[in-house]
Order: structure tokens, then sequence, then C-alpha cells
């Protein structure tokens, strides 16, 4: 497993490269090795994205490295490159070494998906944060201790429902 390199531990060091970060057991929804949700399948976990700037592994994420599409740049100019999408990708390694006895030194990759938007603050799952979300986030933000359902609207995941995670909610929202 990677060190994070970051001198802030609560912030990722090391993201965007295709062979740093871990993936889970199928089901394994605490990162501890044991399928927590024995009746889930490959298709639903490994394609709940994960946060690679957060460090570990996001909850509900089957880990690995995630790549946004948003981060691509142009290669002359160093500047967004504002790409809609990608029908190809070719992942490569940067890194420039040969071993005697084990040749080419480069990480290696078994699957690739396409994952779903990033899911943090559409409670209802209905691929929007709407007003119902909204809502959910009061009766959470009202609770002294809130439960574990309230951690789908932390977005500091810090166990507590506060004015940031409202901030951040407000600036998803995509619905009525």
């Amino acid at each position: 497993m990677t060190v994070n390199p970051s001198p802030n531990p609560s912030v990722e060091g090391v993201f965007g490269y295709a062979d740093t970060s871990p993936t889970l057991v199928v089901g394994d929804l605490n990162a501890d090795n044991v399928a927590d949700d024995p009746t889930m399948t490959a298709e639903a976990f490994y394609t709940w994205p994960d946060d690679p700037q957060t460090v570990g592994v996001s909850p509900r994420a089957g880990g690995g490295d995630a790549f946004d599409v948003r981060w691509a740049v142009d290669p002359r100019t160093g500047d967004a490159a504002n790409v809609p999408g990608f029908d190809f990708l070719r992942l490569t390694t940067a890194v420039d070494s040969v071993s005697p006895l084990f040749g080419e030194k480069s990480g290696e990759i078994d699957a690739v998906a396409d994952v779903r938007p990033d899911p943090w603050g559409d409670v209802d799952e209905d691929d929007d944060i709407d007003l119902w979300d909204v809502a959910f986030l009061q009766a959470c933000f009202a609770e002294t201790s809130p439960g574990e359902e309230c951690m789908l609207v932390d977005f500091g995941a810090d166990s507590v429902i506060q004015l940031e995670d409202a901030k951040m909610l407000f600036l998803r929202m995509t619905g009525p």
C-alpha cells in the first residue's frame, strides 16, 4: 500500500495514477477486508466512485484509482481540455525503469469500470440533488448525534452535520 506523502494527513498526496490505490473485497463497506454485504454484486460495488483526493477508500466504494474526464489537459498548453467524454482510454506508467531480473517496472491493471457520478448528497438515489435531499439534510442537521443514514449528507465525513455540509449540498443541487 502506498504511504501518503502529503504533509496534511487528511489530504491525499498521491492520486491520478493507475497503480496507487487498493481495491476492496466485494461488499467490504468499511475497508476491513471482510464482505459486510455478501449479496452485493461486483457491478454494483466497483462502479460506486472512490474520491481519489480523500485519504483511504470512500465509504461504499470498491477502491481503485479514479479518474475524471474533467481532469484532462491539453498537452500543448496544460490548460483544461474540456473533453465531454471519451471512447478509448490508454493507461501508461510514469515509471521509466527496467530491472535486470524482472524487466520493466509498471503497474498492473486488471479492470476498468465506468462509474456512476459521485453520489454524495443524492439521498433518495434519483440521480439528482433536489429539495428532497435538502429536507433530509435539514432533518439530520437537527440531530445531536446523527445516525448512519445521515452520513449520506456528511461531506466532511466527520459524523457531524454542519454548515459546510449544507453549503456543499447547495453547490451540488441539480434538481428542483
